[in-house]
């Protein structure tokens, strides 16, 4: 308790809430006490701004902010600043209402400002919130454009024409500028604010300008789209052209040529062509469509005609059509060939053949002939001609005759291709010795690299007579029955019926049996040997030797016995 006044002043109070007790006595010693309640706030009110645009926007982005407070029933004073300039100075409840607009569309360093004062008249720090309004467009593009405009947006304008490009965009304090103009077709075309260039490729182009702001390790890019297209054309090679002649036979050769040049670039292909006078662009014929500007043609139909020459250049362009020259051309028949024989049609592989030909043409003159395979391409250029070259398989043999118009025949041909067979091999295996009636085995085989063995034959004696054949294989057994020297043939035939042989050598010798007659005899005037188990029968053979007959179990086949006395 404190003694007091009716009025009194409390400085060293501390911020809160305090209750304050005040007692009144009288002379009488009566009192009366009274109480009340009192707040003591001294802290200023916290108002921040924690959302706004970013450091730098388009003059014409719309824009917000956020603004967060922590109290109730403040009151707000708000200031805007356009680079430097006070612009906005309220005060109120609802000052902040409109903060972040554009401010009229003014182009510099934005700032907003807001602080609030409680009702206890505690203000507090002003809360910030600073960006950049920019604006940028592209100004002008500017060039001679084909159409005679300076102004090519748009227009059309040759290639390698200087095209100038200017660009406005708004500096901002402590940031970078870049800057980049773009075509869709030829990506960067400068990096200047106002730029040159003369390198657009064909085609239409849309420009794009591009302002880059670095600030303090941050990017921003605005891009402005020009309002219409830039169309970069071709420069047309300029051509001028010879013809030999004006008037000719049908496929008789003309000899053109083309002379032609190109200022923005080269020429790349050259193009002979029938037009019609008053389409003097369109083609009406291509006669020749290639890299050589002089060549010579002989496809032009029968008829009156109108020919020129065009060019080609690098960038795909034709030349503009002037000059145009009327020819002629009468008509000629073409040559006949004739295939007459060809001799073998099945021939063997590595063996000649022959080939016969004739041919007949209006004016009684061939000037070329040309015999080919669908295999081994051209073969010759006589009428008549012998080869033994031909690859193996079938031919479709051609023969065709030029005459001196250089007209060609068509294509004679036979109805029956020519078949060039590879020849099989036969193998009769290796060389055999062996006695009077003992079997042999005969193992005869054959390979045919184009096809396959469908017969094997053996001539077992060499006497051209073949004594036996199988579809399948050359296994046979024979036997020989005298003694001497044989050369037995295999023959093997293929699918397309030719035949290769290969030999064997036979040699077939008796045998010397040694008989021990032990105690027996020979007596060579009645035929007989005494034996001590038997008796052997001496038969003269029709070659004069002597041929055993067994008996007494005794057999002997095919051996000459020869005999000693003990």
């Amino acid at each position: 308790w404190y003694d007091c006044d009716l009025t009194n002043n409390f400085t060293d109070l501390i911020e809160g809430e305090h209750s304050f007790a005040v007692n009144a006595t009288d002379e009488f010693g009566y009192y009366s006490l009274s109480y009340f309640n009192w707040t003591i706030d001294v802290t200023p009110p916290i108002v921040n701004i924690v959302e706004g645009p970013e450091f730098i926007v388009d003059l014409y982005q719309s824009v917000n902010g956020t603004i967060e407070v922590y109290e109730e029933d403040l009151s707000f004073t708000c200031h805007q600043y356009v680079n430097g300039e006070m612009v906005v100075d309220n005060t109120g409840d609802y000052c902040t209402y409109g903060m972040f607009d554009n401010h009229g569309g003014r182009v510099g360093q934005i700032e907003v400002w807001i602080k609030a004062t409680d009702t206890a008249n505690n203000t507090g720090n002003w809360s910030k919130w600073r960006w950049n309004q920019i604006n940028y467009y592209i100004h002008a593009i500017y060039g001679p454009s084909s159409d005679g405009y300076y102004d090519v947006e748009g227009y059309a304008i040759l290639r390698n024409n200087s095209v100038s490009f200017y660009g406005n965009s708004s500096n901002v304090a402590d940031c970078n500028r870049s800057f980049s103009w773009d075509s869709n077709k030829d990506g960067i075309i400068g990096t200047t604010q106002n730029s040159t260039t003369t390198n657009l490729t064909l085609g239409i182009h849309n420009i794009t300008f591009t302002t880059s702001y670095s600030c303090n390790g941050e990017i921003w890019d605005f891009e402005e789209d020009a309002w219409s297209s830039i169309n970069v054309i071709n420069n047309r090679p300029i051509v001028d052209y010879s013809v030999s002649a004006t008037s000719m036979r049908q496929y008789w050769p003309i000899s053109v040529g083309c002379f032609a040049s190109d200022f923005d670039g080269y020429v790349v292909k050259y193009k002979w062509a029938l037009v019609n006078s008053s389409d003097r662009q369109s083609d009406a014929v291509v006669l020749y469509e290639g890299e050589n500007p002089n060549t010579t043609l002989s496809n032009i139909p029968v008829g009156n005609h109108s020919i020129t020459c065009k060019a080609l250049d690098n960038y795909g362009d034709w030349n503009w059509v002037g000059a145009i020259t009327g020819i002629t051309i009468l008509d000629n028949s073409k040559p006949e060939a004739r295939i007459e024989e060809i001799v073998p049609d099945l021939a063997e592989y590595g063996m000649p053949v022959a080939f016969y030909g004739s041919a007949s043409d209006d004016n009684f003159t061939i000037e070329k002939y040309e015999w080919s395979s669908n295999v081994d391409g051209e073969l010759s250029n006589t009428p008549n001609f012998t080869t033994s070259s031909l690859s193996a398989g079938w031919h479709t043999i051609s023969f065709r005759v030029r005459d001196p118009e250089g007209l060609w025949s068509d294509n004679a041909s036979r109805s029956r291709d020519l078949y060039v067979n590879i020849i099989p091999t036969a193998h009769a295996g290796e060389n055999v010795s062996t006695t009077p009636n003992v079997p042999i085995q005969f193992n005869g085989q054959g390979t045919d690299e184009d096809g396959e063995i469908v017969l094997y034959e053996w001539d077992f004696d060499g006497d051209g007579i073949y004594d036996w054949a199988d579809e399948f294989n050359g296994r046979e057994l024979n036997l020989y029955n005298n003694a001497g020297t044989y050369t037995a043939v295999l023959r093997v035939t293929d699918n397309d019926g030719s035949t290769s042989t290969d030999e064997v050598t036979v040699i077939v010798t008796e045998k010397d049996v040694v008989i021990d007659l032990g105690d027996g005899e020979i007596d060579l005037d009645n035929g007989t040997i005494e034996l001590e188990n038997g008796t052997v029968d001496l038969v003269e053979t029709d070659e004069g030797l002597p041929s055993i007959g067994i008996m007494a179990a005794i057999t002997s086949i095919g051996l000459i016995a020869v005999f000693r006395r003990k």
